[in-house]
């Protein structure tokens, strides 16, 4: 008689990933030997990395794929009512977790909210087998951090740089991801790396302006640009906050904003060669490239990109090029 031999395959669930996370990151105490595990050692990329690698997720990566990670981990996930205000969250009921997130949000913003929450209930779980016992206290922080880390990998912002340049709208479109986690994530890659031939680093200023339509306007008004993210990589001859961007000036009498405001006519990508900006008493000659994005034939952009990076560096100047922005000399 045959025995016939049946097969079964183990589906990973979030337990599964947070089990394997402490049996690789702990250890065993020689004195006692116990085993120990310190969530607060790990960083948290290294989180989203090993996040990565056990579900082995694949790019562009898909809301189908989160919700089929929540599914096998018995999590149910469903959309709000657009009267809710919060963009998402999560609750466990009955042995089983709910995931909710925004109906009608967009498919990236989707992914985002749900990487944010699944985060939450990673850390949750790591933090009560950890030595530590500790509570994140920048929880909503590091889960959006996590979910960047986790839709924009590393790996694969290296590649796109070496091969499309400082391209922040074409990062965001070959990686299905929001503007904003495109400009975080570029920043993020060039603040540790370096330009192969050479020990310096590429340099650049990015600012994104949003004109938040998405708002309630009772007036039925225009919203105005307002600053959305900023960053700043290394290699500039001054430190620089949020707060600093209206300080800079460009030839002793432009700021961001009237550069902006001189050039929105042309709704289209503008390059300004040769401009010597200045903040905090230090001067440098930079290249600046506007970038409007205009939506669904709006006459206002609903963002607006700046990037600066020194005039001495040409990676603007090839973006410019690539893109077909029109040269403006300021003189």
């Amino acid at each position: 008689m045959e025995l016939n031999t049946i097969l079964s395959t183990h589906i990973d669930t979030i337990n599964d990933f947070c089990n394997d996370v402490v049996w690789k990151y702990g250890y065993i105490d020689e004195e006692d030997d116990e085993f120990y595990f310190d969530f607060s050692q790990i960083e948290l990329q290294t989180i989203a990395d090993e996040f990565i690698s056990f579900f082995e997720l694949k790019y562009p990566l898909s809301l189908d794929q989160l919700i089929s990670i929540c599914s096998n981990s018995n999590y149910f996930v469903q959309p709000l009512l657009e009267n809710h205000k919060p963009r998402g969250y999560h609750f466990e009921y009955r042995d089983r977790v709910h995931i909710f997130f925004k109906e009608n949000d967009t498919p990236c913003g989707k992914i985002t909210t749900i990487l944010h929450e699944l985060f939450e209930i990673i850390n949750d779980n790591l933090a009560k087998q950890s030595i530590t016992g500790k509570k994140n206290s920048n929880i909503e922080e590091d889960a959006d951090k996590f979910s960047v880390y986790v839709q924009v990998p590393n790996s694969y912002v290296f590649d796109f740089i070496n091969s499309a340049g400082l391209d922040v709208f074409g990062l965001k479109d070959h990686m299905q991801c929001s503007y904003a986690t495109a400009l975080i994530r570029m920043n993020e890659v060039l603040c540790y790396s370096e330009r192969s031939d050479e020990s310096t680093h590429i340099s650049m200023i990015s600012i994104l302006y949003e004109r938040k339509f998405w708002e309630n306007n009772s007036c039925n008004k225009i919203p105005r640009l307002s600053l959305g993210i900023f960053c700043k990589s290394k290699g500039f001859p001054f430190g620089m906050s949020r707060s600093e961007v209206r300080d800079l000036r460009f030839n002793e009498k432009f700021s961001i904003r009237k550069l902006i405001q001189d050039n929105k006519k042309y709704r289209t990508n503008v390059f300004l060669p040769t401009l010597l900006m200045t903040l905090k008493n230090t001067s440098l000659f930079v290249n600046v490239l506007i970038r409007p994005v205009i939506w669904k034939g709006s006459n206002y952009a609903s963002k607006v990109l700046v990037q600066i990076a020194p005039a001495l560096g040409n990676e603007l100047k090839l973006l410019a090029k690539k893109i077909n922005a029109i040269t403006i000399n300021q003189g």
